[in-house]
């Protein structure tokens, strides 16, 4: 895998021509390589170094990462979501790491914004609610778990040392039917009950952030009018005017159910979202470029005879 990633996910200071043939090359190399895992020949779990690139390299590689996140769901749905968990952190360690050791920024490790996004782009990929309905809780499980499994709270550690990692988990939570935020919210509460926890301090904000972000949803209101009630008790000195205004910043929850009736052929399990719609194209018999920028080299690298339909990406492997 370092391999692929020293030839493929790097940026050389060519001229504009040579660039582009590099890239072709480049998209060639990760696109066998991706080949492998969809094909069965490496683990489902080596797609996700693939994966932590998605946003990074978007312009160049979009396509091809897009399907194989497509092709391994359809693999095995629930090992697929394990391996955006486990992408996710990685890439989350890797910061934590980072900022422990103190040294300069690596050129490999991401921002925690960028990896935010990241699992914002991952969380669209789940358009059918029902049908990736435990694909999401696992990733929720999943994630406490990481955040809260063998934390031992003391006086100089009051908090879990991955607890801003469920800033990122709540990135999934518009993604989980109402029902499954009440499981989530209480498999939540039973890894926080054994803890002093004040939700005031600010040490606490990102537990605040995904108990809002599970809580909205379910009764009507958005996260911010959670994180406002969790962080400010009630003033009873606070005049009317202010308790007016407040109550005029709750907006409604921008969620809203998604029709169930597609067709069984339709790849809606994989349409990420009206942000992210792409034009028909070949993908995996890898074009010589990404569609914003095509160069017209002959040829494909994996091809199956897959036919494009709408509202997804058909990159061959």
């Amino acid at each position: 895998m370092q391999l692929v990633k020293s030839m493929t996910f790097t940026v050389g200071e060519d001229s504009e021509v040579e660039r582009l043939e590099e890239l072709h090359r480049r998209r060639n190399v990760l696109a066998a390589f991706c080949k492998l895992i969809v094909h069965r020949v490496l683990e489902m779990s080596m797609a996700a170094e693939v994966f932590m690139y998605y946003m990074k390299y978007h312009n160049d590689f979009g396509d091809i990462i897009k399907e194989t996140m497509y092709r391994t769901r359809q693999m095995d749905k629930m090992d697929s979501a394990r391996t955006l968990v486990l992408c996710l952190q990685q890439l989350f360690v890797r910061l934590k790491r980072e900022q422990e050791s103190g040294a300069r920024a690596h050129p490999g490790v991401q921002t925690f914004t960028s990896i935010k996004e990241l699992a914002r782009r991952f969380a669209l990929t789940f358009g059918d609610l029902i049908k990736f309905r435990e694909c999401v809780v696992v990733i929720h499980r999943n994630g406490i778990e990481f955040v809260f499994q063998e934390f031992g709270q003391t006086p100089d550690a009051p908090t879990p040392p991955y607890l801003s990692y469920l800033t990122i988990l709540g990135e999934f939570s518009s993604k989980l039917l109402k029902q499954d935020k009440k499981i989530v919210f209480s498999y939540l509460q039973k890894h926080t009950v054994e803890h002093i926890v004040d939700l005031r301090e600010e040490c606490w904000q990102p537990l605040v952030y995904y108990r809002a972000s599970l809580l909205a949803a379910a009764e009507g209101e958005d996260a911010v009018s959670y994180v406002s009630s969790d962080r400010k008790p009630y003033l009873p000195g606070r005049s009317p005017f202010s308790k007016q205004k407040l109550e005029g910043s709750k907006s409604p929850c921008p969620f809203s159910p998604v029709d169930s009736k597609v067709s069984k052929g339709h790849r809606s399990s994989f349409s990420p979202s009206h942000q992210e719609k792409t034009t028909d194209a070949d993908p995996f018999s890898v074009p010589a470029d990404p569609p914003a920028k095509r160069l017209n080299f002959e040829g494909s690298v994996l091809s199956t005879g897959h036919e494009a339909e709408d509202d997804t990406v058909d990159v061959e492997l």
